[in-house]
């Protein structure tokens, strides 16, 4: 017997040239290390002049860190200006020049802003110092890029149920998120990679999984965030918007947090879907039809109940020069999913407990006032025991038997290395390097299966009965492991020189190494369709099935009749890919009178083995995409020193897509035969009649049929063909990509106000569209030939062959404003607007190539020469999109007295429009989610107008001092503070409608466990800080 996880290891040539690209990528760091020194999360940047406005060079500028006693110092150029890195914080600026008052301010940078502060100096006959008051300014007159920061008071203060720091996110301007994971944005297509989360300036996405699962950070180690739309070319490998992080670092005093949050269902409202049942139902089991309130329903709470625990601690290992930073929490939360299906035996409740850690640390070394070193690492590590493994998919209820969950486990590892050295007053350099490895898992519950189609010690087979009702492991496609293990070093050099005004030039590249290992289970473990017509689940079921947690203990030959037909998967279940990304760019800041002009150009490129990856006939070998030049265009101009007119447009490149990579790999050795029912009393048991096929058996006996003709002849007896194909890369895989713009203002309102306002124009193109390319269309119809005629198939072996194309398309056009208050007066806030309109572009499934969709001649060939009008739910068209269309939010920190804080958080979003689905398939296009009615009439879009959505979140918390280092808060957080009902799910289906005797109507919520739809929740905690 196997298990999953002992996966042969690449070959040995493979990890030889691994090998050799670390030791480059070593060799690389240790070289530039002469070179390498301050890291730079932000710039202070300005002009000193005299007291007649004459500039003055020459100037010594020195900026310490107050926190740390971390120094840099830099000299004026002979325009006066200076230009200074730095971390985050909160620096003591100090400007001297012999014959000159010295002036001190304090300024505070922010993550990647810049900020301009201008000095003047008056002519001393004896030395004296002047201490400058004032903050430093809310307006950016050199940048035109767009986005929002989430400063420390926010991070570390806002409520979040789930302190998942990623939900800041939604505060930025321009979001149009209602909720977020562990991804901060929608994808337009599917894994387009419309986003980059950047942690410390470096790469941390995972580009397996666009749409979920990525690495997790401890909010408690992140000291502030920055959401960044139409980004300057340093940054890419997003076709949307950048997330820069930046970690917490030691500071000169030993300082630590130890943390404690905790929910139960003790102060939880009843759901609004699942907390409502039938008197006498039992608890946590809904009835469709109840309502809270309603005559006959009980309002019940559901069972509920998390703990999370955190520490913090850092300081100096050397004063003003070492320091370190380290972060540990857990969270866990006991969970129980009850079966009450109707089988007394299968009647179960599966008790578990699901447990995120992460932890990690910073140490940070100041070599020199013009050098310094950061080192980063970061481990987490997610497991779930109890998952069906499909979203939106629960565990549980009446439709399962408690042998369909997996066990979904998510870990990372990463480590990273910043050196910056401000080489003179002209030249500053960076070099990052580091790896963030992610590693995702799915296992079946069940073990010991002895007679497992590919030898392995887990899961069971499927079986899937009309109800539908569903025995044996509900992911077809676990076990299965994904890892990626990417290795990177990036280069940036600054340089800045006057001429024609002054000019702040970025040069740098960046290499990406990324070694990918999959395994997957694809129907390994074979699925049986128990649906035949006329024949129910038989009566001693609970016989036939007697032990739900041993296979071998399953009667499956007495399920023969029951069965219609059996599906396996055959081959090699294991690929490797080693992708190579490598970026450069160029980036000029042009600063002349009034004006900025930021001009800036981009190149992405990579390779990956999956690229000689062939499917014939489907496609062979395939070109790299060597188109990927983005340029950049920005300009400001400041009418004074609080108010810039600001614009520009870029073009900005997806990411690699490696989840399509790693599938079109896996579909290239794979081949899953189904055999229909033959009519023998042992078939379920038996269905090859003998020893399941090798993968060589089973495609020779595929082509065979092919070459005779027997795969193009429907429901011929004896006749195998390939199951669907569900991601396949195109033949020419283009990277998607989108044109940014965007016009607008910013204007300082007093000391502590700034307001900006903006038009913005996100036009995305070739984005990741999965349509079966394995059908042709009928001119008299406007549909498609029917599913089931394979002699309709342009490649009638195969079934659906769903490739993703990159024809989706989307313009969005929106207005987003923010008014932004820092703290003063012992409150803070901000206020975000948005009004945006989309349009999607929906486009006719297309043969690769080919210019018109598939139609068959009269002589009966395939041509794709021809033009056909279709009918409109499948003809190309642009149309208004379901999205949002609206959303104002409010976040405030309040410092009142007495120890006492205020906090929280408002949102509104209208939330969108959904478009009603038939339910049926009278198109035979295998898919029953279309707009074609049973009467052939056609719904139209956007019929159904989604509730409004609205949430306060709160925070009390009230400071109990000790001593003058040590106190303790007592936090008290509500979450959806008015219990407004709050939904993300809908019904849509018609049919759906029609069956539940209407009690439901379109567009009836349905459950969505995402924390922004659930009802009122309260939280309580304590922070300890010593």
């Amino acid at each position: 017997m196997l298990h999953f996880m002992m996966w042969e290891e690449p070959r040995m040539v493979n990890i030889l040239s691994w090998l050799f690209v670390r030791r480059l990528m070593v060799l690389v760091a240790i070289v530039a290390l002469p070179v390498t020194g301050y890291a730079q999360d932000a710039t202070l940047t300005g002009t000193v002049t005299d007291s007649t406005g004459g500039v003055l060079p020459g100037v010594t500028v020195t900026a310490i860190h107050q926190a740390s006693g971390n120094t840099v110092t830099a000299v004026t150029d002979e325009r006066g200006a200076f230009r200074l890195p730095g971390r985050v914080g909160n620096y003591k600026i100090t400007v001297e020049l012999a014959g000159f008052t010295t002036v001190n301010k304090t300024v505070e940078l922010a993550v990647g802003q810049t900020t301009v502060t201008n000095f003047q100096l008056s002519a001393g006959g004896v030395q004296e110092t002047i201490t400058v008051t004032g903050a430093a300014p809310l307006v950016d007159t050199t940048k035109s890029s767009m986005g929002g920061t989430v400063n420390p008071r926010q991070m570390d203060n806002i409520p979040l149920n789930g302190r998942n720091w990623m939900d800041l996110t939604l505060m930025a301007p321009g979001s149009n998120m209602n909720a977020v994971g562990d991804v901060p944005t929608l994808a337009v297509g599917a894994n387009s990679g419309n986003y980059q989360i950047n942690i410390d300036g470096q790469q941390v996405t995972q580009t397996m999984f666009n749409t979920f699962g990525q690495a997790h950070f401890s909010r408690d180690a992140i000291a502030e965030m920055e959401v960044s739309g139409r980004f300057d070319a340093s940054q890419g490998r997003s076709s949307g918007i950048q997330v820069n992080a930046i970690t917490k670092s030691g500071t000169n005093r030993y300082e630590g947090i130890y943390s404690g949050f905790f929910r139960s269902d003790k102060f939880n409202a009843p759901d609004f879907i699942n907390g409502v049942t039938t008197i006498g139902a039992p608890v946590g089991r809904s009835t469709v039809g109840c309502t809270i309130g309603a005559a006959g329903c009980n309002s019940n709470v559901q069972p509920y109940s998390n703990q999370t625990m955190t520490w913090t601690y850092g300081g100096p290992i050397k004063k003003d020069k070492i320091h370190f930073f380290g972060n540990y929490d857990f969270s866990r939360q006991p969970q129980t999913y009850p079966y009450n299906t109707p089988y007394p035996s299968f009647n179960l409740d599966q008790q578990f407990t699901t447990w995120d850690r992460k932890g990690g640390g910073r140490l940070d070394f100041q070599l020199s006032t013009q050098t310094h070193l950061a080192v980063r690492g970061n481990h987490s590590f997610y497991t779930e025991p109890v998952a069906t493994g499909n979203a939106g998919t629960p565990v549980g209820g009446n439709a399962l038997h408690p042998s369909t969950p997996v066990i979904t486990e998510r870990f990372s590892n990463d480590l990273f290395f910043t050196l910056t050295q401000v080489l003179n007053n002209r030249m500053l350099n960076e070099v990052k390097g580091g790896y963030a490895g992610f590693y995702w898992t799915r296992t079946p519950i069940v073990t010991g299966w002895k007679n497992h189609p590919f030898g392995l010690d887990v899961g069971t087979p499927i079986l899937t009965f009309t109800g539908p009702f569903t025995i044996g492991q509900a992911h077809n496609n676990s076990p299965q492991k994904w890892g990626s293990d990417p290795y990177n070093i990036r280069d940036d050099f600054t340089l800045t020189f006057n001429k024609a005004g002054r000019h702040i030039v970025k040069l740098g590249s960046e290499y990406i190494a990324d070694l990918l290992n999959v395994f997957v289970c694809n129907i390994c473990m074979g699925q049986y369709d128990m649906q035949a017509v006329g024949i129910p689940i038989p009566a001693n079921i609970e016989q036939i099935i007697p032990v739900w947690n041993d296979v071998n203990t399953w009667n499956l030959a007495a399920l023969s009749r029951n069965t219609r037909n059996y599906t396996v998967g055959l081959g090699q279940m294991k690929v490797y890919n080693k992708r190579q990304v490598y970026s450069g760019w160029a980036q000029d800041n042009w600063e002349f009178s009034k004006v900025t002009l930021s001009l800036g150009l981009r190149y992405d490129f990579s390779t990956g083995r999956e690229l000689q990856t062939a499917i014939e006939p489907l496609f062979g070998a395939r070109p790299s995409d060597k188109t990927n030049f983005g340029p950049r265009l920005g300009i400001t101009y400041s009418l004074n020193d609080k108010t810039v007119l600001r614009g520009g447009y870029g073009k900005y490149y997806g990411a690699p897509d490696d989840n399509e990579a790693m599938w079109t790999m896996l579909y290239a050795g794979e081949i899953h035969p189904q055999v229909n029912n033959d009519g023998r009393a042992d078939f379920a048991a038996n269905p090859f009649n003998g020893p399941i096929p090798t993968y060589a058996q089973a495609m020779a006996s595929w082509q065979a049929d092919v070459a005779s003709g027997c795969a193009a002849r429907t429901g011929a007896a004896g006749c195998k063909f390939n199951r669907i194909i569900n991601i396949l890369s195109p033949p020419n895989p283009t990277t998607p990509y989108s044109h940014q713009g965007s016009v607008g203002l910013q204007r300082q309102l007093g000391m502590a106000i700034s307001v900006e306002s903006d038009f913005t124009i996100n036009d995305t193109r070739g984005a990741q569209n999965g349509q079966n390319v394995n059908q042709a269309f009928n001119p008299a119809t406007g549909f498609n030939y029917p599913y089931t005629d394979r002699s309709k198939k342009p490649y009638p072996g195969w079934d659906a062959i769903t490739m993703r194309m990159r024809t989706a398309a989307a313009n969005n056009y929106g207005w987003q404003s923010a008014l932004t208050k820092r703290m003063s007066n012992h409150w803070q806030g901000s206020a975000t607007y948005l009004y945006s309109r989309e349009y999607d572009y929906q486009s006719t499934p297309r043969q690769p190539g080919c210019q018109y969709p598939t139609t068959i001649t009269a002589s009966g060939s395939f041509t794709c020469s021809v033009p056909v009008v279709l009918n409109e739910v499948i003809a190309d068209e642009w149309y208004l999109s379901t999205n949002q269309r609206n959303r104002f939010v409010f976040n405030g920190i309040l410092d009142a007295s007495h120890g006492f804080q205020v906090s929280g958080i408002y949102f509104f979003g209208d939330n969108g429009y959904n478009t009603a689905t038939a339910g049926v398939d009278p198109i035979s296009s295998n898919n029953a989610i279309t707009r074609v009615r049973a009467d052939g009439s056609i719904i139209p879009r956007n019929g159904i107008n989604n509730p409004d959505l609205h949430r306060v979140d709160m925070r009390v918390q009230k400071r109990f001092r000790i001593t003058s280092r040590v106190g303790i808060d007592g936090i008290f957080e509500i979450f959806n503070a008015f219990n407004h009902k709050n939904f993300g799910t809908f019904t849509i289906s018609e049919t759906t409608v029609a069956r539940s005797n209407g009690v439901l109507h379109l567009g009836s919520p349905a459950f969505n466990n995402l924390v922004a739809y659930q009802p009122r929740m309260m939280q309580l905690g304590f922070r300890a800080t010593f």
